[in-house]
């Protein structure tokens, strides 16, 4: 089994994305002032609804986070890692997943950083904040939260005197005492590593303690001698069910306008020709559908036998698991699948976790 690691790419983008948009934050209007409430958005409100959603996702095991999203419209090749593919085998390619977004959000909070003390060591910036329905005290109060989990480090706390002297107004002579408007940093600085860093770092570590555990556990519970089925030179090491010995599958999803005859043939009074009349969940998948088949809830995927899933297909079905059923058929007539489909599909569904399915029909003929 391969270790989970580091999808260093789509961090990398993170990083340089995270330098873009920080000095534009950072950099101010043209005097140099930057508004502190707009950075509060940026490096605590966003973090902080971010952690909650990555908590959100570890708790209820959901698909709520940056890297599934980013998975789900085929940014991250999850099918070219084969290390992904032998994490999904131990039930934690989801934590995995989860555990970039920690990442992406590290990654973007240092790069962050690494504005912010460039920005300080060669210009002066002017922090100041600007609100109409906002007094110095309503923002006290809430910086004073903010600040709550560092409250032995004073120099890092928000004084309301400085609140209170740097509030900005466009349209009338500003009284902003410069010279205290950069005094603010400590308190930016703190936010970033206390909402951004450490927390994301205690839920990686969550995640890396549940990953390693299931990686152990599983090596634990290898077969030494697997047992195999045999097949005229070949050896399938997934043995498919039976179409009509499986019920728990949620939802039927037919890739690729295969006809409503053999559909018939296959299901046979399970599902109708529309979608209203179907005694379940029923839908025809297509191309553009890839990131609404990644979150179908137990699916049963119905595709051609003479084709195997590629690309973004593959892509698709490596963030879910469910039953595959892959069928032939000859004018109005099933046919069986041959045996090198047999091969291919068996190989492909125990590589992606997924469940073969035959009909009755092609069992019987195998």
């Amino acid at each position: 089994m391969s270790k989970n690691r580091i999808y260093w790419p789509i961090h990398v983008l993170v990083f340089i994305a995270g330098l873009v948009i920080s000095f534009t934050m950072l950099s101010g209007d043209d005097l140099g002032r930057v508004n502190l409430l707009y950075l509060l958005l940026l490096y605590f409100l966003l973090p902080v609804l971010g952690g909650l959603l990555s908590l959100y996702s570890l708790i209820f095991d959901a698909k709520v986070h940056m890297a599934q999203w980013l998975a789900r419209f085929g940014l991250l090749k999850l099918t070219q890692l084969q290390f992904f593919l032998n994490l999904r085998k131990a039930n934690v390619d989801r934590l995995w997943l989860l555990q970039q977004s920690q990442i992406m959000a590290v990654s973007f909070a240092i790069s962050s950083m690494l504005v912010l003390f460039v920005l300080l060591l060669f210009s002066d910036i002017a922090f100041v904040w600007r609100s109409t329905l906002l007094t110095p005290e309503h923002v006290y109060n809430i910086l004073t939260v903010i600040a709550s989990p560092w409250f032995f480090w004073q120099e890092a706390q928000p004084d309301l005197q400085l609140l209170q002297v740097t509030q900005d107004f466009r349209l009338a002579d500003s009284s902003v005492d410069y010279l205290q408007t950069g005094q603010w940093w400590l308190f930016i600085l703190m936010t970033q590593l206390f909402y951004s860093i450490l927390l994301r770092g205690i839920i990686y570590m969550a995640l890396q303690f549940k990953i390693n555990k299931a990686l152990t556990k599983q090596q634990q519970n290898i077969d030494p001698n697997p047992a195999v089925v045999e097949t005229t030179n070949t050896l399938v090491t997934l043995v498919p069910a039976l179409l009509s010995e499986t019920s728990d599958y949620d939802e039927i999803i037919i890739w690729d306008q295969i006809p409503n005859s053999i559909l018939h043939s296959v299901f046979e009074n399970e599902i109708l020709n529309t979608t209203e009349q179907a005694s379940m969940k029923y839908w025809q998948g297509t191309q553009a559908e890839l990131a609404k088949l990644s979150d179908a809830e137990k699916p049963l995927l119905v595709l051609k036998g003479w084709e195997p899933p590629m690309g973004e297909l593959a892509d698709a079905l490596a963030l879910n698991s469910g039953y595959i059923l892959a069928i032939n058929w000859h004018g109005e007539s099933l046919k069986a699948l041959t045996e090198v489909q047999l091969l291919e599909w068996s190989r492909f569904c125990q590589e992606y976790d997924w469940q073969l399915l035959l009909t009755e029909a092609v069992s019987n003929d195998h």
